[in-house]
Parts: C-alpha cells; sequence; structure tokens
C-alpha cells in the first residue's frame, strides 16, 4: 500500500514540472523578469495555489480524509486561475513579440515601397 502511494506522490508532481524546461527559451524576454513585481506575484500565487491543492490531495491520498468539497474543489479551482491568468501573460508575450516583428516587417516593407513610387 505505501509503495503504490509513493509511485503516486512521483507521478503527481510530473504534473506540475513538465514544461520547466521550456522557461529558459521563454523568461529572458518576458513580463515576468522585465517586471519583477509581476514575477514575484506571479511565482507567489502560483507555489501557493499549488502548495494549497498539494495539501489536500495529501490529506485525501495518504491521511484517507474526504477533502473533495470544499478544500479540494476550491483549492483547484484557485490553481486552475491562476495557472490561466500566467499562461494569458505568457501568450500576451508571445504574441506581442510576433505583432511587433510583423510590424516592423510590414513597416519596412512600405518603406521600401514608398521609396520605389518617388
Amino acid at each position: 500500500m505505501l509503495h503504490r502511494n509513493h509511485a503516486n506522490s512521483k507521478t503527481t508532481k510530473q504534473y506540475f514540472l513538465w514544461y520547466l524546461i521550456l522557461l529558459p527559451f521563454y523568461l529572458p524576454h518576458s513580463s515576468f523578469l522585465s517586471s519583477p513585481r509581476l514575477g514575484i506575484l506571479a511565482l507567489t500565487l502560483w507555489v501557493g495555489t499549488q502548495a494549497l491543492w498539494l495539501h489536500q490531495a495529501y490529506q485525501l491520498e495518504f491521511l484517507g480524509r474526504s477533502t473533495f468539497v470544499p478544500g479540494l474543489f476550491v483549492s483547484g479551482l484557485l490553481f486552475f486561475a491562476v495557472n490561466v491568468w500566467i499562461l494569458g501573460i505568457i501568450v500576451d508575450d508571445i504574441g506581442g513579440r510576433d505583432r511587433n516583428r510583423r510590424k516592423a516587417e510590414r513597416g519596412g516593407l512600405i518603406k521600401k515601397d514608398a521609396a520605389k513610387i518617388s
């Protein structure tokens, strides 16, 4: 019984860690580093809500306590909301870079075309 739960805890951790390998590619130009207050807030909320969810899951899985409502449900909603908020910032950062690059390319094309006309 103990062995099964131990293996389950390793699997649970992997849900939160698989995408960390992508951070070095994203973080150097991210809003989280350009605005340290935003980065610290996001990290604090993410770690806090993850810890809250994991605490409820620990009580359910290892201590056998029924924590589904309201504990696990509310902590799951909070963790989900924080992840959606962080993902929104990441999408804005990446989309903003692409928009700026396209604007620069279009601006360059417009200037070249204007030079050809005159």
